[in-house]
């Protein structure tokens, strides 16, 4: 598991092949990533938040490009 930089997201990895964000405040999944074919073993978020890494036991490294939060309106 790894917290992003901001502390507002945990990101964590699952032997059910998934990698799941979770929103600290709620406690609730804010996604569920798929794309290894077997389990996640490692999650780290770069220094800006922006990205996202796993590794699986499938040898695969994904890396993903994490949406950047929409600021809020007064």
């Amino acid at each position: 598991m790894a917290f992003s930089p901001d502390g507002h997201a945990l990101a964590t990895a699952s032997l059910d092949t998934t990698v799941r964000l979770w929103d600290i405040a709620t406690s609730k999944t804010i996604a569920t990533l798929h794309g290894h074919t077997q389990g996640v073993i490692s999650v780290a978020f770069s220094a800006d938040g922006c990205t996202l890494a796993t590794g699986s036991e499938d040898k695969w490294r994904g890396c993903g490009t994490l949406a950047p939060a929409k600021p809020s309106t007064p």
